[in-house]
């Protein structure tokens, strides 16, 4: 606890100097008593005049974001993370007078580590979260490995070699980053799936294969039947559910969980979930006499009560998410207050909201769910049709949640100004409250900047303060923040993207408009960012003096990638054979791999290239 207050205030310090040359006279406390229903939740009050007064905070971490709230309210502004990602005014002391008294409008705002990081990426986005309001970071797995094996091996990169990496560099970067969690009193999030195949004695490393033929005789019992067979589904054990109706699989789970938890009391929320991807399930006549969810709810209970013997307290996240969006039909949670669901909706469209801005929400009225199939079920992509689920689910658990949602995971490289996405990231984020939701943890890219922040700013701020403010002016606050004096330039580029591109296009949603239509229109694109190259080119000259040269430098090297992929469009939209596509998406790949090396803080290469190259050269949505 004290780490925390004396980083807060080592924060304040630092900050009031680089503002106004002094640092004034204010003291950091907790409030004596403080109205908070759960460990999670933050308040503050800020009570300064002419430099000098008092934030208190109900908890560490709360003092902490008080420090940045109050800084914010002098002017701050931390539109990205990194040194570089900040802008600060020059005030007096006398001007630095704030009062202030609140709470955030969602417990739950957070980050889950995903695409391709180094451990810097991560340790600048641990310290900006809080400056924006966030106050948590989840890591998956173990030692989150996959994610910075990607980046330093550099996958998908066509001039960058891979370095040698291994599973001990991984270890030492989380212990780096476990520390710099800590040291801000942040929740700290952990694992989610990999207890399937950790307890088999096989590592959650990543989505990694193994051969059958290595299996040992008194593993393969254990894991699920699917098609007549226990193997590794697909070969990649996290991909692998256990045959859950066996009672030693069970154990082995209920094992694996608990020794991690009595190991791991660092961990705020330990989450609980079973194995990845979908129609995997076990298909024996034991399993098949009950629901997946079914299974599932008596796994967690069981692990609750070893938790329990075990004197642990250790909160637990489970998961909804494919078959277990279907809720359970014989069994029940016996101890709620230990668990948090997650509603995870990975199926959804991201070209449109939960609800408009003026729609009004009726958990009561729902969509009938449809009838499951085992290892045949159909997922929602319709985001009322999700919102079914979670309702259904909403009468059977009536504890903590939040949803862990996708919207910067892959439709950040679909939708390629970021202003539609955004306003359907504000809109989910300000409507979450009355969909019985208390948050959202973002599962994203760590590196989500290209060719703009625009969209992990505007998260932080709704997930905040609500609708306090407007979608349009936590829009012209980014801009002013990242872009300076050129931001009504900024804005245009960046609107015209949304506007010219197609996110219904990328992700292979039907907007009404035929193969012609869509070749003007990415012609149409192509012209557009040809003719903003030069005012963006000048204006990024212009800006590398200044504190807002980062962003310019990404908008200027984002044109050159822009222009080649709305020929490349043009070329796919009027049918074009694959060989010519091919060679398109490969020019597309030189591109962002050498863009890559100038704006590596905000483009993460692998993921574009897998996703946009990815959907040059093939049918359907641009997708993992």
């Amino acid at each position: 606890m004290q780490e925390t207050i004396d980083f807060a205030r080592a924060e304040l310090t630092r900050y009031m100097r680089r503002i106004t040359g002094g640092s004034g006279l204010i003291r950091l406390e907790l409030m004596p008593q403080a109205d908070t229903a759960s460990p999670f939740d933050d308040a503050f009050s800020i009570e300064i005049r002419k430099g000098n007064g008092v934030i208190a905070g109900c908890c560490p971490r709360s003092v902490l974001l008080g420090v940045y709230r109050f800084l914010f309210l002098l002017g701050c502004r931390f539109f990205a993370p990194g040194a570089d990602g900040e802008v600060l005014p020059s005030l007096t002391l006398e001007a630095c007078t704030v009062s202030y008294r609140g709470r955030p409008a969602l417990r739950h705002r957070g980050v889950c580590i995903e695409g391709a990081v180094s451990v810097e990426n991560v340790l600048d986005m641990v310290d900006w979260l809080p400056k924006n309001g966030f106050n948590a970071y989840y890591i998956q797995f173990r030692e989150g490995h996959t994610f910075f094996e990607r980046w330093y091996t550099h996958e998908g990169s066509v001039t960058q070699p891979a370095e040698r990496y291994t599973l001990e560099d991984s270890r030492r970067h989380v212990a780096r980053i476990e520390a710099e969690i800590r040291k801000r009193g942040l929740i700290y999030h952990k694992i989610g799936h990999g207890w399937t195949c950790e307890c088999l004695g096989y590592p959650s490393t990543g989505w990694h294969t193994v051969e059958d033929e290595g299996v040992p005789p008194e593993i393969r019992p254990l894991l699920a039947q699917v098609n007549g067979t226990r193997a590794f589904f697909g070969g990649i054990p996290l991909n692998t559910h256990l045959c859950y109706s066996n009672p030693e699989a069970r154990r082995r789970f209920v094992d694996e969980v608990a020794d991690y938890a009595l190991n791991h009391r660092d961990i705020s929320i330990l989450h609980i979930w079973l194995a990845d991807n979908y129609n995997n399930i076990c298909e024996c006549s034991a399993c098949r006499a009950r629901s997946q969810t079914d299974w599932y709810v008596m796994l967690l209970n069981e692990i609750d009560e070893r938790l329990t013997a075990l004197g642990l307290d250790t909160r637990l996240a489970f998961l909804i998410y494919f078959e277990l969006l279907w809720p359970p039909v014989t069994q029940h949670l016996k101890n709620p207050d230990r668990f948090i669901l997650m509603f995870a909706p990975i199926t959804r469209t991201y070209t449109r909201p939960y609800y408009q801005p003026d729609e009004p929400v009726d958990r009561e009225k729902r969509a009938p769910l449809p009838s499951y199939s085992h290892n045949q079920a159909v997922f929602p992509t319709n985001v009322k049709e999700n919102l079914a689920f979670l309702y259904r689910w909403q009468e059977e658990f009536h504890g903590d949640s939040f949803v862990y949602d996708y919207h910067l995971m892959w439709d950040i490289d679909k939708e390629y100004g970021g202003l539609q996405l955004a306003r359907v990231l504000y809109d989910d984020c300000t409507r979450l409250k009355d969909m019985g939701l208390n948050g959202l943890i973002s599962c994203q890219l760590g590196r989500a900047g290209f060719p703009s922040g625009i969209c992990q700013y505007i998260m932080g701020r709704a997930l905040f303060d609500g609708a306090s403010s407007s979608f349009e002016a936590l829009t012209e606050e980014f801009v002013e923040a990242a872009y300076g004096r050129d931001a009504a330039l900024a804005l245009a580029y960046l609107r015209g993207l949304s506007e010219h591109f197609s996110h219904a296009y990328i992700r292979g949603e039907d907007e009404g408009m035929t193969a012609a239509d869509y070749v003007r229109r990415f012609q149409e694109a192509g012209a557009f960012v040809r003719d903003s190259t030069p005012a963006i080119t000048a204006a990024a000259a212009r800006a590398q003096t200044s504190g807002h040269g980062r962003a310019w430098r990404v908008l200027a090297v984002s044109t050159a990638i822009f222009s080649h992929l709305a020929d490349a469009l043009a070329e796919k939209a009027a049918g074009a054979p694959p060989a010519p596509l091919k060679e398109l998406a490969q020019t597309l790949r030189r591109l962002v791999s050498e863009a890559e090396t100038a704006v590596q803080p905000d483009l993460d290469g692998m993921y574009f290239n897998m996703l946009v190259a990815g959907f040059l050269e093939h049918t359907g949505e641009a997708q993992e």
